[in-house]
């Protein structure tokens, strides 16, 4: 899978490189009061590179009830692009499918609820099913 996109208003670019064709794999929609909050659909795999146009630095961040996850917004049209940490010394994430060229061919959408899962759980989840999030300058 290859697909590229921008935020709403264009300051952000995305480009996403995955084996995985984008039929088999399922944007995650998640019930944290977060996410209801911001409704996202993400998608993430191993082996999913997101190569980001800016530094997150650039970005607006918001963190998740327990403050493990980052979820990155463009600052001037608060798109959602990616979310993501630091896990083993790699900045890996999910990245927002609705904001890619290919969201009408992934797979069905699956119902998810992270806020159920300890700390240490999500973080060994995110761990198998985050791809790794490259920035300009890193």
């Amino acid at each position: 899978m290859k697909s590229t996109c921008t935020c709403k208003c264009g300051n952000i670019a995305v480009a996403v490189v995955a084996e995985e064709a984008p039929g088999n794999i399922h944007p995650r929609i998640c019930d944290c009061d977060y996410c209801k909050t911001y409704p996202s659909r993400l998608i993430s795999h191993p082996t999913m590179e997101i190569h980001l146009s800016r530094p997150l630095s650039n970005l607006t961040v918001d963190k998740n009830g327990d403050g493990l996850a980052g979820f990155y917004r463009c600052s001037k049209c608060n798109s959602l692009i990616v979310v993501g940490c630091l896990l083993n010394r790699s900045l890996r994430g999910a990245v927002n499918a609705q904001i890619l060229d290919c969201d009408s061919r992934f797979g069905d959408s699956v119902d998810i609820s992270p806020k159920s899962l300890k700390p240490e759980e999500k973080l060994e989840r995110w761990a198998k099913l985050w791809g790794t999030i490259f920035e300009p300058g890193a």
